[in-house]
């Protein structure tokens, strides 16, 4: 009696589940690594989309003192109390217009005052002042005054068309400040910028702070921006973010897959190949 044996199918099928299971490691690791790139490329578009927000926030915030200190300027009263040398008259007058500002103070044009001593005036302080006077409307910038960084806002005020002198209102930083809580998504970092000084920030700084700015969104009227950073997101292959090595395992699986199937298909599927013939006792 003699029975054929398929040798090659015997070996493809012992081979075959070997390769299986080395395509199916490898696409576990191709699904990992389009995991972590697709993870960090949402996190700079999660983070981009957070900077917006912010400074979405942020600018009505200033618009809105900007605003109110802005219709200070042609206010015929104060003028009037400042011309007379009434100077609390007209900071009453500022702080009922302003509600929540700490602190008025009033520099005549030449600001003597300032220039004769501007450490202890405060360098920003008198930067404000030179602004408004230079431009004809208020200056708004986070200086260091009454112990702490806070919003000053100068504005020009005037007198039949004249400028006689600029305000300077002292605002409080805690709105801002409010705005930095929660406000960068995890594993991200945002802030409020005014030159280098961090008016506020969220997220990861210790590690990200130093990142270099990309796209910062400005604040209107202001030296402010917002910021942003993430670790650096690779673009994946085929720069797709990590869908390419996704689309990689699953072709990898299915490789598997069929590799696995095909050995396990049942040996009358082989009868019509070249057999070795063995003698039976």
């Amino acid at each position: 009696m003699k029975a054929g044996v398929n040798v090659k199918s015997m070996n493809a099928n012992k081979v075959l589940p070997i390769v299986a299971a080395v395509f199916a490691l490898l696409a576990l690791w191709f699904a990992f690594s389009g995991w972590q790139v697709w993870s960090a490329n949402s996190l700079v578009k999660s983070s981009e989309e957070a900077r917006k927000k912010v400074a979405g926030q942020v600018q009505p915030l200033i618009s809105g003192v900007a605003g109110k200190a802005g219709a200070l300027s042609s206010r015929s009263d104060i003028a009037a109390a400042l011309l007379a040398g009434n100077e609390d008259a007209a900071k009453a007058l500022v702080m009922q217009a302003v509600p929540g500002t700490e602190a008025v103070d009033f520099a005549p044009t030449g600001f003597a005052a300032a220039y004769s001593n501007p450490e202890t005036y405060g360098f920003g302080k008198l930067a404000l002042l030179e602004r408004a006077s230079q431009e004809g409307k208020p200056a708004i910038g986070v200086i260091k005054d009454g112990g702490g960084p806070r919003l000053g806002v100068a504005v020009p005020v005037l007198d039949k068309a004249q400028v006689i002198g600029v305000l300077y209102l002292r605002e409080p930083i805690s709105e801002l400040s409010k705005l930095a809580e929660g406000a960068a998504p995890k594993g991200s970092y945002i802030a409020l910028r005014q030159g280098s000084f961090n008016v506020f920030e969220s997220g990861d700084a210790e590690n990200l702070r130093g990142h270099p700015e990309a796209n910062p969104v400005q604040i209107e009227g202001t030296s402010m921006r917002v910021v942003s950073m993430t670790p650096e997101a690779e673009a994946g292959k085929f720069g797709a973010g990590g869908l390419g090595e996704f689309g990689i395992a699953v072709f990898l699986l299915l490789a598997a897959a069929g590799m696995v199937w095909w050995s396990r298909r049942p040996a009358a599927a082989f009868d019509a190949a070249p057999a070795v013939e063995t003698a039976a006792a």
